[in-house]
């Protein structure tokens, strides 16, 4: 009654295109459909086991199972790493640019504090101008 599954026939199968006679005791219900999109290795898989007789079938069906479900694990624990990164690097931008701002308005306050006090060289004594201990790493370590 079974029959072999040809390469054909897997990588073109689909939820709809599984031999009827298989949903009940097969895979079809098994659950990878659950997260959108299946991948073509799993549907070739599922097919595979799905044609295989049902003693193998009942051993492999939870196996494939876990595998499965451990696959849509991963991919969104992957697409959450990814996002993760990408509002981490938006931060970053932004860390820059206030870091670019604060330390333009600290020179420009330190100009003006020396035009108030009458003394040209007073930049470097506020804050530590580029040279003094208040400067943090330097416009070259970041970014």
């Amino acid at each position: 009654m079974n029959r072999p599954v040809s390469s054909r026939e897997t990588h073109g199968a689909s939820a709809s295109s599984v031999d009827p006679s298989l949903v009940g005791a097969g895979l079809a219900g098994a659950g990878v459909e659950s997260a959108g999109v299946v991948a073509p290795e799993l549907e070739e898989l599922r097919c595979a086991i799905d044609g295989l007789d049902v003693g193998t079938r009942l051993m492999l069906q939870p196996l494939f199972q876990r595998v499965s479900e451990s696959v849509n694990r991963r991919r969104k624990i992957l697409q959450m790493v990814q996002e993760s990164i990408g509002q981490l690097r938006l931060d970053m931008k932004y860390l820059v640019f206030d870091l670019e701002a604060t330390r333009r308005e600290r020179d420009d306050l330190e100009v003006q504090v020396g035009k108030m006090m009458g003394e040209e060289g007073f930049e470097g004594d506020i804050g530590g101008g580029e040279s003094g201990n208040g400067d943090m790493g330097g416009e070259d370590s970041v970014g």
